[in-house]
């Protein structure tokens, strides 16, 4: 499965890590994705993990996980772009 993180921090971190270590292809957002940060978190998730832009991450994933603070939740949902087609859950 195609996994990308919106929210790269202790949760998305922790979850699209393990996931990664599970054979997913998880791809975290960052709006700085090739930070020495994003480097070392893609290296710990080892298996196929990746980084890009949240837009990036948006448009080219099957799943997203959305594990952003509260407070930035409505600015990060309108940087992804259009959103048409990807499944939604409560």
């Amino acid at each position: 499965m195609k996994i990308g993180i919106i929210g790269s921090g202790h949760v998305g971190g922790t979850l699209g890590a393990r996931w990664a270590q599970l054979g997913h292809e998880v791809t975290f957002s960052s709006r700085n994705p090739n930070s020495e940060v994003m480097k070392q978190l893609v290296a710990r998730a080892g298996g196929k993990a990746s980084a890009a832009t949240p837009a990036d991450v948006a448009r080219d994933n099957e799943t997203l996980l959305l594990a952003t603070p509260w407070q930035a939740a409505r600015e990060v949902l309108a940087s992804l772009g259009d959103l048409t087609g990807k499944p939604s859950s409560t």
